[in-house]
């Protein structure tokens, strides 16, 4: 294979996409104790200390700062209502989705399964605007 994408590749990615979620979903088990809010304020600044990054040294790479705002409106949401709307904040974790998803996927198809790092950071990153904000159902 010249390009360094084989032909069960897709089924790489898909494999190593569940992993970093499993992984993900895990880690949000054990802090079950921790309140939603609290859950949001670190990856929320692990994206601010990124897009930083990428203004400084790439300039097109600006729109990833799009779910950074969804994300602190809904850590205002959060904050300031005691039941909120999980409509309201799945409609603003779609910007991460929509930008991010098609990532997950081309990264390691257009570099090679080398850049299978690539896909999970981008995975992992997704999940945390995405998965942290929706509130507990009541039972």
């Amino acid at each position: 294979m010249l390009h360094g994408f084989t032909y069960n590749g897709h089924a790489y990615i898909l494999v190593f996409v569940f992993f970093s979620l499993s992984i993900c979903f895990y880690a949000y088990h054990k802090f079950q104790v921790v309140k939603t809010p609290n859950l949001l304020v670190a990856p929320l600044f692990l994206w601010l200390v990124i897009c930083t990054l990428l203004c400084l040294y790439l300039n097109g790479a600006a729109f990833f700062v799009i779910p950074i705002y969804a994300g602190l409106v809904a850590l205002y949401i959060l904050i300031n209502q005691k039941n909120p709307n999980g409509f309201l904040l799945l409609f603003l974790g779609l910007p991460a989705i929509f930008l991010f998803a098609p990532l997950i996927q081309l990264f390691p198809i257009a570099l090679g399964l080398k850049m299978m790092v690539a896909s999970t950071v981008f995975t992992t990153l997704t999940f945390f605007p995405v998965a942290t904000p929706n509130p507990k159902i009541p039972q």
